[in-house]
């Protein structure tokens, strides 16, 4: 009895454990890859880094770079990049911001924000590259009629959050979805 009672115990952890393996690996293989894959515009091959921003990230080679020193209007007032493709009207802009609190308190405060103004937020995702980063999306219907989706990729080292706030219309969205992520796993807080 005790003998059949070890053999069944044996055969049931075998077949779980055979079946957990592969069920793991392939689970895990793209954990925090994020959807999609780079478009025609080309590979996020280009760094900028600055120091007094505090940020390195990739961006297409063609795209413009514009950085503002002391952006007025934000609170604390911030220094901002602004890549922009040449092809249609989205945007990345980087800020970097002293906080407190957590990456999940600037998460959620953030995503209160957003829905008091109209946006529908989706559901949270997350990246682990260089930095540990929470995605946010939003859509808005704008009163002109078109559709926009907001993200916000938000990476916190200690005091420091940068938040790589990207703004595409509904129309360009898929296309532009696979370079968006390309540059968030390449945010590096220096």
């Amino acid at each position: 009895m005790v003998v059949c009672g070890v053999f069944l115990a044996a055969g049931a952890g075998y077949t779980v454990w055979g079946d957990y393996l592969p069920w793991k690996r392939a689970e895990s293989a793209n954990f925090g890859h994020g959807p999609g894959e780079i478009g025609a515009m080309g590979k996020v091959n280009t760094m900028y880094q600055e120091s007094g921003a505090g940020v390195r990230i990739n961006y297409p080679k063609g795209w413009k770079v514009r950085t503002v020193w002391g952006l007025k209007g934000w609170k604390p007032a911030t220094d901002v990049v602004i890549f922009t493709p040449p092809e249609n009207d989205a945007k990345v802009i980087v800020s970097r911001r002293e906080v407190l609190g957590s990456l999940v308190d600037q998460a959620d405060g953030m995503i209160k924000e957003k829905t008091s103004l109209g946006y529908v937020s989706e559901e949270r995702q997350y990246i682990s590259a260089l930095e540990d980063i929470t995605v946010l999306t939003f859509r808005i219907k704008l009163p002109d009629g078109t559709n926009r989706v907001k993200q916000s990729a938000l990476a916190k080292n200690g005091d420091v959050l940068v938040i790589v706030d990207v703004d595409a219309a509904d129309s360009e969205w898929e296309n532009m979805l696979g370079i968006f992520w390309e540059m968030y796993k390449t945010l590096v807080i220096i």
